[in-house]
């Protein structure tokens, strides 16, 4: 039976799926990472841990009832009480999700490992706020936003997250540490977790960059507000995943969306209490005027130089005839349609094999 978890919380948008991706099958005899079902452990250690659980934003874009949320409960407990009787010293969950925990359900987590006599340590990395305000930004396109304001996160709430599980679990239980490339052992964020748990790194390292070029953000804030569905089900939720990749591949050599739009006002306050609580020394964010909200919804919806061909080539490819969709809105619903019956028609062939 295992003696120590390393608990890793993210923080959101500091490489947490290049950890994850990285050492899902890890086991060098004395410390291995759990198998869950899946690599990042948020879904099913929320559905243990937190109290509000059933309305977790995850289940609901999948579309996921009430009973299969609960069935996914009772299972994540059953592998869980499995990987724990494992004949090995250490275990790492990683979830950044689990950074939302209300303070009564991180006493929960802690009380479950405590009655099995298991150490709890807890692992995040914090990211500078004019980082992690454009990388939220780009996620919540991802996820669907439509407006700009509403995708624009002024509020750096992750020092408070972190403080809560300081109160918790105490300084000497959480390793917090500095995203910044510059900080991380050799540059890599899976190196230096490795490091922080004194295990060798995995022999293959996935950089899971998840950023998008600006043309693609551009295309897909687009199609957010041209399909009034892109999410509710697992099948379209997929689909959607995939015209993102799509357009992440596809414009992947392109500029990137400047990162001063993302400074703001708070930011050196911000700065100040990473040092303080923390002892983190980020960089002082660049205050310019140009760089407002305004100007931020006027650069994302103008799509006046984007080339398309990219889009033509793929619709082509599927035997489509691009000419067909005169306007950038339609060729993406088209490629959105056919993306989202490829995926239910192999599914169902799944289904029959």
């Amino acid at each position: 039976m295992i003696n120590k978890v390393f608990l890793h919380i993210g923080l959101h948008k500091t490489g947490s799926s290049s950890i994850q991706q990285s050492l899902r099958f890890y086991d060098d005899g004395s410390t291995f990472y759990a198998e869950l079902g899946v690599a990042n452990h948020s879904e099913p250690l929320i559905s243990v841990f937190s109290s509000n659980y059933l309305e977790y934003r995850n289940f609901i874009i999948q579309g996921f009832n009430q009973k299969k949320i609960k069935d996914l409960r009772k299972t994540t407990l059953s592998k869980l009480t499995s990987e724990i009787s494992k004949d090995r010293n250490q275990m790492i969950l990683s979830g950044e999700d689990l950074s939302d925990l209300k303070e009564d359900d991180i006493k929960k987590l802690i009380k479950f490992f405590n009655e099995k006599n298991i150490e709890l340590v807890v692992i995040a990395y914090l990211r500078n706020p004019r980082d992690w305000r454009k990388s939220i930004f780009q996620q919540k396109i991802k996820g669907g936003e439509s407006n700009i304001k509403l995708a624009f996160v002024k509020n750096f709430r992750l020092i408070k997250r972190l403080k809560r599980f300081q109160s918790v679990f105490g300084s000497s239980k959480i390793i917090i540490k500095d995203f910044n490339k510059s900080e991380l052992k050799n540059g890599c964020v899976v190196e230096d977790f490795c490091s922080e748990l004194k295990i060798n790194p995995p022999n293959q390292i996935i950089n899971a960059n998840e950023s998008l070029s600006l043309p693609a953000i551009k295309l897909l804030f687009l199609f957010n507000n041209s399909v009034p569905i892109s999410s509710g089900n697992q099948e379209i939720l997929k689909a959607r995943f995939k015209l993102i990749n799509l357009l992440k591949d596809s414009y992947k050599d392109n500029e990137s969306l400047d990162s001063r739009f993302f400074s703001t006002g708070d930011d050196p306050k911000k700065i100040k209490n990473a040092l303080k609580e923390f002892q983190i020394r980020f960089h002082d964010s660049d205050q310019n005027s140009e760089f407002n909200l305004k100007n931020l919804k006027e650069e994302i919806t103008d799509i006046s130089m984007i080339d398309l061909d990219p889009l033509n080539r793929w619709l082509k490819k599927e035997k489509f005839n691009p000419n067909l969709f005169k306007t950038p809105e339609s060729k993406l619903t088209a490629i959105f349609y056919k993306l989202m019956m490829n995926t239910y028609y192999f599914g169902k062939i799944s289904e029959k094999t």
